[in-house]
């Protein structure tokens, strides 16, 4: 009886120690696994817009997130408000300047296809114009990694 129970004990011991090192081979495996996916998969990519405005609107931009960027291009109709516009590169848009416009932009269709460019400004009703009426051209497009995107599905782990 003895020696069958230490030869119980012996055989438990081996498939303990297989079971550890499988484990451990497996836990490897995962992490390759999860490394190369990583390597694999495809970016978030958001979009800078620059269209062609001439003169009046000169500086006319809108920063798009990943998500209504990816809309856009897979050919949705969207329309997004800007953040505003002034006349004026590198100074931010604020509402009280008697200058300052609100961007309402509207794609239909996505690259290649018709956009419009609305402006509106809240101190004249009355005043309001369409900054770009056209097609969404490759050549106004600066995509960009959406690295918001990526910290929100971080901090989700």
């Amino acid at each position: 009886m003895k020696d069958q129970t230490s030869d119980i004990n012996e055989k438990f011991a081996e498939l303990l120690k297989i079971l550890k090192e499988q484990s451990e081979e497996i836990k490897q495996i995962k992490n390759s696994l999860n490394a190369l996916m990583e390597q694999t998969k495809p970016k978030r990519m958001g979009a800078y817009l620059f269209p062609d405005c001439g003169y009046e609107w000169m500086f006319v931009q809108i920063k798009l997130p990943a998500k209504t960027w990816m809309r856009i291009k897979a050919g949705e109709h969207v329309k997004v408000e800007g953040k505003g516009w002034v006349p004026e590169e590198g100074v931010k848009p604020d509402p009280s300047d008697e200058m300052f416009c609100w961007d309402f932009w509207e794609f239909k269709g996505g690259i290649g296809k018709p956009m419009t460019v609305y402006m509106k400004s809240p101190h004249n009703e009355y005043d309001s114009d369409f900054a770009y009426e056209g097609v969404l051209r490759e050549e106004f497009i600066e995509e960009f990694e959406d690295e918001s995107i990526l910290k929100a599905i971080e901090k989700t782990r």
